[in-house]
């Protein structure tokens, strides 16, 4: 064979090459940045909440937090190998009610077990109020809390965030200390 033709064809090849490395760079740039965009939006959710005053509560002295129930989530691993099988699991429980009253208790006020209530209280309700989605497999839940004036039922606060965590109960016990930060204007 001619010297010339193999050199062609090797030149020729190296172009091939250089053309598909240079593909396939732009193809994985791509996904990188598709992963971070992802990853950073979730990433956001945890700081999201919402607050509406009718009022202030620096005049009460007592709350009475509306019972909850307890939510207990778990996780767990199993793997295999030569050796056997081996795994393990975690699990959290959270009451949102405790979360609630060491809060508030830590920033000065009183909690009343009656349902005689003294003046200056105020009844803190706690609910659920939805999940969003955050990408393929997580999302987070968003709770709701109101506190309502004892002796007239009117709403004083509302506060509205979100949460997300390894587990529900992570989701929930974060969701819930935004609320409360929010409130008193803690970040």
């Amino acid at each position: 064979m001619d010297k010339r033709y193999e050199e062609g064809v090797f030149q020729d090849s190296k172009q091939t090459c250089k053309s598909e490395i240079t593909t396939i760079d732009i193809i994985m740039k791509h996904i990188i940045l598709i992963i971070c965009c992802l990853v950073i939006s979730a990433c956001n959710v945890s700081r999201y909440a919402s607050i509406q005053r009718n009022g202030t509560i620096d005049d009460y002295e007592f709350f009475y937090v509306v019972p909850t129930s307890q939510l207990t989530a778990g996780a767990g691993i199993v793997s295999g190998g030569q050796y056997g099988v081996f795994g393990g699991s975690s699990t959290k429980s959270v009451n949102p009610a405790d979360i609630i009253s060491g809060y508030l208790m830590k920033k000065g006020f009183r909690r009343t077990m009656d349902d005689i209530m003294p003046e200056k209280t105020f009844i803190v309700a706690y609910g659920e109020s939805g999940r969003h989605s955050m990408g393929l497999t997580s999302y987070a839940i968003e709770i709701t809390l109101q506190f309502i004036d004892a002796s007239t039922d009117k709403v004083i606060i509302t506060s509205t965030a979100a949460g997300i965590g390894s587990t529900e109960a992570d989701d929930i016990r974060i969701a819930t200390l935004n609320c409360l930060k929010n409130i008193f204007g803690e970040k």
